[in-house]
């Protein structure tokens, strides 16, 4: 016999077991029919992917096609990568909702997780079935979590591996049933994991594919080949929807005074992005600005907000389409563009936030309208813990960002305000890192998400407020070294740059945005955190004062520095540790205190109105309760 038609015998052997699959799920339904089937001993080699109709969340994985086999890459996770970290494979512009799933797939690895996904209707939020060890696993992902919905025990897997089928049906429940056998034995009549989902089921439509998980048990890289893969149905299909994973503004640039604000938005799947934007919550009338990189292999996307009126609220959304027609609009977002001189502004600002728990000090934030939101670094711990990234990989990274970004909590941030995020040693992914050190997959991995223009250090004026924004990590010397003469925690240029600028600057309100404290730089580079704390202290007048806002180091303190060679003191505020399990919540015996260590808050700071006798607000908020830990107010 060819062996041509040998395969496609054996697709529609398949397909008719598929068939009598769904057939017998929930309600009596049209017969279903042969919607996508691939055999990759078909498709010549290449390590391009799949074919034209598969799509990769995961640009940095390895995928293709050799020796008829369809492979999927993954290296050694890191060292504590969370257990749920997904990396679908899809199939774009069929997406259905009942389906019937059946693939052919092995790994040399026996403790790499694979299997299929159903109903994947946005980033990271989908049904899969997959084999772990000798269990067959039923769950819904949705964002950072996996709810497992059911589990069966699995036989052995033969010489090919395991087929794996998943069925899906129904909306209120959804009914998933699963099994897998060895691939070079018979089907078995029966089912090994089958469950309903009721309390948040997926009803609409998805795309399908396979899915690919790091082996969790021994940490060893992995392999996954497929030979076959068949989908059925009794649906028409339909084009992928381009959902829009975040979008958020970021800096806020003004030059010969034209105001713009740079946005950042990611999709899903590969999609076209434009931005509209109107002073008109309503949309009645708005301007279209197109993106700058409109080929994305990340699928993150940014564009300028341009000739943007001063203090105004500007509301703004993305808009993405795809090939196949498909359409989603972002929720409205907004911003304050700078208010004008004297008038009243304020910031919140946080750090080192766990990527396994809600960023319930973003919650609280938003409340608080604050006009800019500073992470100040070690957002969701990519490098380490017991919820680490997958991989040491720019895209694993960049999954991990994406995630945190994508989360309902940190979104209400996003709605309201410009966010701006520095780079911390967590996110470097190197504890304490310096330039000797500091990974480069993760610099450019960073500048692909971030609003920062690629910028490691840079400055934005809002109003009577100056921001300066530094990178601590990038050109310092070895914070483990000796310290002594000449040591430096900024490097040269970014030091002069940080004078020149800071000294020239009117702004009633001088404020720098370091990743670490000052007592680190005291700690480690002496001679440097004298001759900076002594500027600060120089640059300070009536009316013209410094603050020095600061992450990393997991405490909370409203302090005044001032320099051992005399001068006025300076203000400065610690606040890292904003969400973190193992911290406690607050208040307690906590409040009304100046230093407060391992609670869970993060800092608020306005500038009144400018008055006879000007004001500038400190206050360190409970993520937790929202209640004020500690407070200070400061005449200008």
């Amino acid at each position: 016999m060819e062996r041509r038609t040998f395969i496609a015998r054996g697709l529609a052997l398949a397909g008719g077991g598929i068939a009598a699959g769904l057939a017998g799920i929930g309600p009596a339904r049209a017969a279903p029919k042969t919607l996508f089937s691939q055999s990759f001993s078909l498709l010549e080699d290449t390590d391009a992917g799949w074919g034209p109709q598969w799509f990769s969340q995961r640009y940095g994985r390895a995928w293709g096609v050799k020796d008829g086999l369809a492979f999927f890459e993954m290296p050694d996770p890191q060292f504590g990568a969370a257990k749920s970290l997904p990396n679908p494979v899809l199939v774009l512009d069929q997406d259905v909702a009942d389906i019937d799933l059946k693939a052919r797939m092995s790994s040399r690895n026996p403790n790499a997780r694979f299997g299929l996904i159903a109903r994947a209707v946005s980033y990271g939020d989908f049904y899969a079935c997959y084999v772990d060890g000798l269990k067959l696993i039923v769950s819904r992902f949705s964002g950072k979590e996996e709810h497992v919905l059911a589990a069966g025990e699995l036989p052995r897997p033969g010489k090919f591996g395991y087929f794996i089928r998943l069925a899906v049906a129904g909306a209120g429940p959804v009914v998933l049933q699963a099994k897998a056998w060895p691939g070079d034995a018979l089907q078995p009549p029966f089912w090994h994991a089958t469950a309903t989902d009721e309390s948040s089921p997926i009803t609409e439509p998805g795309a399908f594919g396979a899915l690919f998980m790091h082996d969790d048990w021994v940490g060893w890289k992995a392999n996954v080949k497929t030979s076959s893969f068949a989908a059925l149905s009794p649906e028409v299909a339909r084009p992928s929807i381009p959902s829009i994973t975040f979008a958020f503004a970021g800096r806020i640039t003004e030059t010969a005074g034209v105001i713009r604000t740079r946005v950042v938005a990611k999709t899903a799947i590969p999609a076209q992005v434009q931005f509209q934007w109107s002073t008109d919550p309503a949309f009645g009338t708005y301007q279209t600005t197109p993106v700058l990189d409109p080929k994305s292999k990340l699928c993150v996307v940014k564009a300028w907000l341009t000739d943007l009126p001063r203090a105004a609220k500007i509301h703004w959304r993305a808009v993405a389409t795809t090939a196949g027609g498909a359409i989603v609009e972002s929720p409205i977002k907004s911003f304050n563009t700078p208010p004008a001189k004297d008038q009243a502004l304020s910031f919140a600002f946080g750090s080192c936030t766990d990527y396994e728990i809600p960023t319930r000090s973003c919650e609280v934030a938003a409340t608080l309208n604050p006009d800019v939101f500073v992470h100040m670094g070690d957002f969701g711990y990519a490098m380490t813990g017991a919820e680490a990234a997958g991989f040491r990989t720019a895209d694993a990274y960049q999954d991990r960002w994406g995630r945190m970004l994508a989360s309902s909590s940190v979104g209400k941030v996003l709605d309201k305000m410009p966010w701006i995020m520095l780079q911390d040693d967590q996110d470097y992914g190197k504890g304490n890192c310096w330039s000797g050190n500091v990974p480069e997959f993760s610099v450019g991995a960073w500048n692909a998400i971030s609003g920062n223009l690629k910028q490691r250090y840079f400055a934005m004026r809002f109003g009577d407020a100056h921001f300066f924004f530094i990178d601590t990590h990038r050109w310092a010397d070895d914070p483990k070294a000796p310290d002594g003469p000449g040591r430096t925690i900024l490097g040269g240029a970014q030091k002069a740059w940080l004078k020149q600028t800071m000294a020239a600057s009117d702004a009633a309100l001088k404020v720098l945005f370091s990743p670490v404290p000052l007592r680190h730089m005291q700690m480690h580079y002496s001679e440097e955190h004298a001759e900076m704390l002594a500027f600060f202290s120089s640059i300070q007048s009536h009316g013209r004062k410094v603050l020095v806002c600061a992450g990393n180091s997991h405490l909370h303190n409203i302090a005044r520095r001032r320099p051992a060679s005399g001068g006025s003191a300076v203000n400065t505020f610690v606040s890292s540790g904003s969400d973190k399990t193992n911290q406690k919540s607050a208040p307690g015996a906590e409040a009304g205190k100046t230093l407060v260590y391992d609670v869970n808050a993060f800092a608020y700071v306005r500038l009144e109105q400018a008055w006879a006798y000007r004001k500038l607000y400190l206050a360190c908020i409970a993520s937790d309760t929202g209640e004020v830990i500690m407070e200070r107010e400061i005449a200008m």
